[in-house]
């Protein structure tokens, strides 16, 4: 994020290219905008870290759901043979 006190679009341009997530000019408004920016920011990156946990509880969930299955067959295959 940058924030500048030059109002012209070839500079903004410029930044972004360079790889500034966003360009924010100095005025009245900027602190709000940062703010609102950094926010977005935030609640991203914690959705991915959520969804990175969900995926994480599913694998984990379907690893015992095939453990409890590998188990029963087995333990069904004891009584099988008596």
């Amino acid at each position: 994020m940058v924030l500048s006190g030059q109002n012209k679009l070839e500079i903004a341009t410029g930044f972004l290219k360079n790889g500034a997530y966003h360009y924010i000019s100095k005025n009245s408004f900027a602190f709000e905008k940062a703010v609102a920016i950094l926010r977005q920011l935030y609640y991203g990156i914690n959705k991915s870290r959520e969804k990175k946990k969900d995926k994480l509880f599913s694998r984990l969930l379907l690893g015992l759901i095939a453990l409890l299955i590998i188990i029963s067959l087995f333990i069904a295959n004891i009584y099988a043979r008596m």
